[in-house]
């Protein structure tokens, strides 16, 4: 059953679902982080980002973890990479990376107090579910690149080995080699 829907998945990709989306504006977010802190897009303004949608049970995502752990080690301010958890319950997130030795920048849905405390200063939290579908995501992993001007410039849908994520990064301007 998963082959059969991952195929009809390659398929809704390969018609161009996604693609128009690329050349416009990158929908803005507003999510919190493993450690709390509030996560928002508009902040990365003059910074190239990456946004990889993921969850821990997609063992494609997980195999692509490693290359997006030492993107973010190497590349330190010159990419900001924010690994996008689709609706997953942060103990759970935390333990899955803490267990494969991974600190990745983990965006998820803000608990209900923190969108109280967000709202309260003025922001729109948002929720994991509603941010993949402003992205149009239709499948794990994707990773979307977005370059300094807050533009979508580039996507991928699957998994990322590291020369893919090299070549997806060039797209935005950052040179990597892994």
């Amino acid at each position: 059953m998963r082959r059969l829907a991952a195929v009809l998945l390659l398929v809704a990709f390969s018609s161009g679902a996604l693609a128009q989306n690329v050349g416009g504006e990158a929908p803005v977010f507003t999510l919190v982080g493993l450690d709390g802190e509030t996560i928002r897009l508009a902040d990365y303004r003059g910074t190239p980002v990456v946004v990889n949608v993921w969850a821990t049970w997609c063992r494609p995502c997980e195999a692509e973890l490693a290359y997006f752990q030492r993107a973010t080690d190497e590349l330190n301010d010159a990419v900001a990479i924010v690994m996008l958890n689709l609706g997953e319950r942060p103990e759970v997130v935390g333990a899955f990376l803490e267990q494969r030795g991974l600190s990745l920048p983990v965006a998820l849905t803000p608990s209900r107090g923190q969108a109280a405390s967000l709202r309260a200063a003025g922001d729109a939290p948002d929720d994991s579910h509603s941010v993949a579908r402003r992205y149009h995501v239709y499948g794990l992993p994707s990773t979307f690149l977005i370059d300094r001007r807050g533009v979508l410039a580039a996507l991928h849908v699957g998994p990322l080995d590291a020369a893919g994520l090299a070549s997806l990064l060039a797209t935005v301007g950052v040179a990597w080699v892994p």
